[in-house]
């Protein structure tokens, strides 16, 4: 099911007295925690078993490698959304409907960012190497995920050990991630 109908379904068995923004907000951008997670940890597959960075020409390459992958996120996310809205309801898109999808779309490139704010700071500020920069790219992706894990149990309601124990969730799942690239590329 698509965030969109999910949302709309968790909202409406939720009393209206109790209902919260349904994704954080930093100012007009609003970060859809479903598109989050799984680019971050496409992204962070993706980090973890590509083996041609000696090939790539310094930060553009891999530069190229972070916003490529979710630029392909973005158009098969668009794309299958379109389909998905004529296969269901039989019509084109409205323009609202059109809105909607280019935010979606743009949501996507957006996770991007923060790598490549990593890469920055690692490459302009520590001078590191591309592999530093990476692994610091791997370990703010497993913070993240447990962030998102633990934002979701608070929204939840959650407290105590529980709330701690949503946090771990998402950390766990980044930390598979993790334990993939040990088991291909055992350093």
């Amino acid at each position: 099911k698509s965030p969109r109908r999910l949302r709309v379904m968790a909202n409406s068995v939720t009393p209206a007295a109790t209902v919260r923004p349904a994704n954080p907000r930093i100012g007009p951008i609003e970060f859809d925690v479903s598109t989050w997670v799984y680019a971050t940890v496409t992204l962070m597959s993706l980090l973890v078993v590509y083996d041609g960075w000696g090939d790539l020409k310094g930060v553009i390459g891999i530069v190229i490698v972070v916003v490529g992958p979710t630029l392909a996120l973005a158009m098969a996310h668009t794309f299958a959304e379109v389909l998905e809205h004529g296969v269901i309801t039989g019509r084109q898109l409205h323009a609202g409907e059109k809105s909607s999808l280019l935010l979606d779309f743009l949501t996507y490139l957006l996770v991007s960012v923060p790598p490549l704010i990593v890469l920055a700071v690692m490459s302009l500020v520590f001078n590191a190497s591309l592999t530093r920069s990476i692994q610091v790219m791997l370990y703010l992706g497993v913070a993240s995920l447990g962030f998102w894990g633990a934002l979701a149990g608070h929204r939840a309601g959650r407290t105590g050990w529980r709330l701690v124990l949503s946090g771990v969730a998402g950390l766990a799942i980044g930390l598979i991630v993790l334990a993939v690239q040990i088991a291909l590329k055992p350093h």
